[in-house]
């Protein structure tokens, strides 16, 4: 009885905040988002920060983790997420594309053989994600290969770890390439067999399907859809 009470407190709190938002010129409301940890100065964030500045009266709560959070047991009306999309129970917009690369640390390379063929890749050492299949998608014109690295001997829990790692010599990984392109440039990393290309993922807005969506969460999916065009809305 009380936890019912309680639920219904909130939804009433916030059908408040909706009809005052509809009454202002200005949003008013309190929103709670998840969202990638890594790239803090790429798209994702600053058009958070562009939000944020833009709609002074809203109350944002962010939490930034590479881990997927439950949306509905966590209390959170919206989360950015990479990737390909398996939680049926979520709806989403799809807001654009991100692209990775396979790298590694140049010191690492030059403790191994060279690796110049799929079978010398498949030989080296390699970061798993927890939070991620282990299994690796290439693509070269027509041609697409996967398969499971053998040999995982250090396992991160966050894009951040897997950077650190493999930029610290432990092996080969997939990391995006808005977070490596410094690295890239000053030739922390490189590129193992630039050849083929890991194949570009989708960057999705999701929010719960249960209940009315708040009118907030409606005007933070479209101004994240419109920053990926260039012109966010006021």
């Amino acid at each position: 009885m009380i936890r019912e009470a309680a639920r219904r407190m909130v939804e009433a709190g916030s059908d408040a905040f909706d009809a005052l938002a509809d009454q202002s010129e200005q949003p008013v409301g309190t929103l709670r988002v998840t969202l990638p940890a890594f790239g803090v100065d790429g798209d994702i964030h600053n058009a958070m920060w562009a939000f944020a500045r833009a709609h002074p009266m809203v109350t944002l709560t962010l939490n930034g983790s590479d881990r997927r959070v439950d949306l509905i047991r966590e209390g959170f009306d919206l989360a950015i997420r990479l990737g390909r999309l398996s939680d049926s129970s979520l709806k989403s917009r799809k807001i654009g594309e991100f692209k990775r690369h396979l790298v590694a640390s140049p010191a690492y390379l030059e403790r191994r053989a060279p690796v110049r063929t799929l079978d010398d890749l498949r030989a080296c050492d390699f970061i798993s994600y927890s939070m991620l299949p282990d299994k690796i998608i290439l693509v070269r014109g027509s041609e697409t290969v996967s398969f499971v690295p053998e040999n995982r001997h250090l396992e991160v829990d966050s894009i951040r770890l897997g950077k650190s790692a493999a930029k610290a010599g432990l092996g080969v990984q997939h990391l995006p390439l808005s977070d490596i392109g410094e690295d890239l440039a000053t030739g922390a990393l490189v590129e193992v067999l630039p050849e083929w290309r890991l194949p570009d993922l989708g960057t999705y807005v999701v929010w719960p399907d249960a209940g009315p969506q708040k009118k907030l969460t409606r005007r933070l999916i479209d101004f994240l859809a419109a920053a990926h065009t260039g012109d966010p809305p006021a």
